[in-house]
Parts: structure tokens; sequence; C-alpha cells
């Protein structure tokens, strides 16, 4: 399926076309040797079932996102640490207060009490400060998650775009020379309108 979280047509596409994958791929007896009941799962299958609970999670089809996220937490078990972090995401698109935002945050901080380097659960908490309009906290958090994974080029960018945000140009700056670093051959850093008027 290949889903780019930013084509709105795409999304809204493969959410309605959630049902039928759903039931198109039934749950089986996925712990079991897939050739004991037919044809084997491959790791596309759920790529896909991801795709899927993305989708419907941007179009708002609580269902179907909640079913994908069950048969891929029956498949991998729930202290996975994407499984995790797709729950969290989960928790986050369907709570309806600021309160239970916190709920899932409070979460978040329990889960990486056990485990600090659960690459997603930090991503996902990094994420949702930002959403709740946290940005000194997102900044810290992102700070200290590339002390720990300092080859991040999505988080370097992440970093600049907050640091732009609140007017801190030259750290902005500084957090995409360090993107380009580690992908040279990016090219929506090379044109990103800071980096351009600096280096213009």
């Amino acid at each position: 399926m290949n889903l780019r979280l930013s084509d709105n047509e795409a999304l809204l596409d493969l959410s309605r076309r959630a049902t039928s994958f759903l039931t198109a791929h039934p749950p089986g007896l996925s712990r079991l040797p897939s050739f004991l009941f037919g044809k084997p799962e491959t790791p596309q299958l759920w790529m896909d079932y991801e795709d899927v609970l993305l989708a419907s999670l941007a179009a708002g089809n609580d269902k179907s996102s909640l079913e994908s996220l069950n048969r891929i937490t029956s498949r991998f078990g729930s202290t996975n640490d994407r499984v995790i972090g797709l729950q969290g995401l989960c928790d986050e698109a369907l709570t309806e207060s600021d309160e239970a935002l916190e709920n899932v945050l409070e979460g978040y901080e329990t889960v990486l009490k056990d485990n600090p380097v659960n690459v997603p659960v930090l991503k996902r908490r990094i994420a949702l400060l930002r959403a709740m309009d946290r940005p000194a906290e997102a900044v810290s958090a992102l700070v200290e998650f590339l002390d720990a994974f300092p080859t991040d080029a999505d988080a370097w960018s992440e970093l600049s775009c907050l640091y732009q945000s609140q007017g801190l140009y030259s750290q902005a700056i500084f957090c995409l020379e360090e993107s380009l670093l580690i992908s040279p051959n990016a090219w929506n850093v090379w044109w990103t309108p800071l980096f351009n008027l600096y280096h213009g």
C-alpha cells in the first residue's frame, strides 16, 4: 500500500477500503505455524495493517482502526515497542478532552520508566507534547532523544521546526545542518526556506 500521510486522497481511499481489507484478511491463528493453515504471512501484510490503522484514524473510522490494532496486537503482543506506540497513537486520536490527553502522556511516562529507550513511545511523547502546545517540553524531550539517537535525521528536522517556531533561528539552522550531515541527499531539507535564507 505504501501510505503517505500527506496524501489526503490516498488516506480517504484507504480508509474507505479498510472494511474490505479486514474482511479479506480474517484474523487467524497467527501464533501457530502458517503452513498449517494456508498461505504464509508476510511482513507486507503487517505493514498494510498498520497503513489501514493510520488511514482509518485520520479519516475518523474508529472501528477499522481499532480492529487493525487488535489484530496487530494479537500477532505481536501488547508488550512489543511498536505495538505500544500504535496503542498510544490510537489513544491520542480517540480522546475527547485535555484531561484524557494528560492521561495518555502519563501512560507514556510509565512505559518509559520501565523501558527508557522505547523509540516509538519516545516519539509519540514528543509529538503529544507538541500537539498540547508545550514547545519547551517538546524541545527538551527532543534534545534528550537526540542525545541517545544522534543519527535520527527526522528528529533533527523536527527540532529545527520547534526552534524556528520560537524564533531561535541559529539553533534551527544548526539542526538542519545536522540533518543534512546524516542525509546529505535529503532534497526536502535543502529546499527548506529557512536553510535557503541562511545559505542563500
